[in-house]
């Protein structure tokens, strides 16, 4: 069984950081976004699991595509009902690609951008009837309206962590509105104290590495 330090430590060696990158972190296979129409994601394996990472933000295209905040039904998955269009653009590409590569007790996480990513790739497996074992995300925004949520709240273990500090939440948790976006679960709050004079400014409560700390993950700066 994956805990969540296990799956943060997935998030952060996507991005990479110190001595890590995503090609010597023991991922069985990355999809980086000029393959899979702007998408990053990663296959780790570890015994019997199978733990899918998404990325977040760090190209232009994946800055834009957060904007891109039109609710929109895919046309190949309707029960989903409306997505976020930003979030949602290349998600079948990601799906048609780490489908053949899933066994049967899968995990699905990411962060920020990677965590709404991460929730509609858990919605889609569920509307294929392969439910992941886990959706543990950190710093998510909304990424579907009612219909995904109904859908994703079903997957027996699920977490979406934001970070509150000082009277102020982790900001990028607060968008879309709502409505008419909504959340499959309560969001679970932590308590990290950002850097004093982050270069991130209202941003620094969304680190990945405050939300490593708090599941007690020590030394990732990201």
């Amino acid at each position: 069984m994956q805990t969540d330090a296990d799956l943060v430590r997935w998030c952060a060696n996507l991005y990479g950081y110190g001595n890590v990158t995503p090609e010597n972190a023991g991922f069985e296979y990355i999809l980086y976004p000029d393959k899979d129409d702007g998408v990053c994601c990663a296959l780790a394996r570890v015994g019997d699991d199978d733990i899918v990472v998404f990325r977040g933000s760090l190209t232009p295209l994946d800055w834009f595509r957060d904007f891109l905040a039109i609710p929109h039904e895919l046309a190949d998955h309707p029960q989903l009902g409306d997505v976020h269009a930003g979030f949602a653009i290349g998600m079948d590409d990601a799906l048609g690609n780490l489908l053949p590569r899933l066994r049967n007790s899968v995990y699905v996480t990411g962060h920020s951008l990677g965590a709404a990513r991460a929730t509609i790739f858990s919605g889609l497996l569920m509307a294929i009837a392969k439910p992941p074992v886990a959706r543990v995300v950190f710093g998510e925004p909304r990424s579907g309206c009612a219909r995904l949520s109904s859908i994703v709240r079903r997957i027996s273990r699920n977490a979406s962590y934001r970070n509150v500090w000082g009277g102020s939440v982790d900001l990028v948790t607060t968008v879309p509105t709502d409505p008419p976006y909504k959340r499959a679960t309560p969001l679970t709050d932590v308590h990290e104290q950002p850097k004093a004079f982050d270069s991130w400014g209202l941003l620094a409560r969304h680190h990945l590495g405050l939300y490593a700390k708090a599941v007690g993950v020590e030394g990732i700066d990201i």
